[in-house]
């Protein structure tokens, strides 16, 4: 390899920057073809009309824009691809959202499916139905739903709760759950030392014909239900049901079971 000093080096970047660059071109376009179909042959090609919303509608690569029908963008090349057609982007990027579309962001929900490449990795605590949130103080928010109390489907409302009155001189666990009439109900469970002697045991019984949602840990002293990643006062219980079922039930199977739509069972 020969040897190549920092000046020689210098030389060369500065050549290249002084290169004249060809000017690349762009027009204006519309998003989607005359039926209002924006995905091309293949996820990454989409239909543009340019330069009229009125001219025939052509097949590009998306460079990024979302499948937005009718959405004005700019259609031309890029420094890094300057022969290929593409999508740049929308025409003006200081658009808001419109509806449930993002302007700006080009469409790609299928990374986001398991085994792609950015799954959406969901936890318990992002469902909202029947959740229960932190309002920033020792009150707290049980979210709207539906639950299934013996041969009733109930629709509860988004309800506030104040935990202030339920302080103990220790530490305890407040159930919140609620019943046939869709009302959240509070249950305090006994009173410990501490936080730190609080165990899932001490979570009060579930009242016969609720459904629980959480339970609230409080302490003596305490002037906020925490609710963060690394420390939460929130047991969320959503999950973990308990006295659903009011009656036992036995499956027997008498022939062995090989198939199921969309199944195969493997027998030993």
């Amino acid at each position: 390899m020969i040897p190549v000093t920092l000046g020689q080096a210098a030389a060369v970047f500065r050549a290249a920057l002084n290169t004249r660059q060809p000017q690349l071109s762009y027009w204006p376009g519309f998003l989607g073809n005359e039926d209002g179909t924006v995905q091309g042959s293949d996820p990454d090609k989409v239909y543009v009309r340019y330069p009229s919303e009125t001219s025939p509608a052509v097949e590009v690569v998306n460079g990024g824009v979302p499948f937005q029908a009718g959405l004005r963008i700019m259609v031309g090349f890029r420094p890094e691809q300057p022969e290929l057609v593409q999508a740049l982007g929308t025409a003006d990027v200081r658009m808001s959202v419109v509806g449930n579309i993002i302007p700006t962001m080009r469409a790609h929900a299928p990374q986001h499916l398991w085994g792609y490449s950015d799954p959406v990795y969901i936890m318990l605590r992002q469902l909202v139905n029947l959740a229960v949130y932190s309002n920033g103080d020792l009150t707290v928010r049980l979210m709207a739903g539906v639950v299934r109390v013996g041969v009733l489907d109930v629709i509860v409302e988004q309800q506030t709760l104040d935990l202030e009155p339920y302080l103990p001189a220790g530490a305890c666990y407040v159930l919140i759950s609620c019943g046939a009439d869709g009302v959240a109900v509070l249950t305090v469970g006994a009173t410990v030392a501490s936080t730190s002697a609080l165990t899932p045991a001490d979570v009060p019984a579930t009242p016969p014909g609720h459904y629980r949602s959480a339970a609230i840990q409080l302490f003596d002293g305490q002037t906020i239900i925490r609710d963060g990643l690394a420390l939460t006062d929130i047991f969320d219980l959503r999950l973990a049901q308990e006295g659903n079922f009011t009656t036992a039930a036995t499956i027997s199977v008498t022939e062995p079971v090989t198939t199921w739509p969309g199944m195969l069972w493997v027998e030993p």
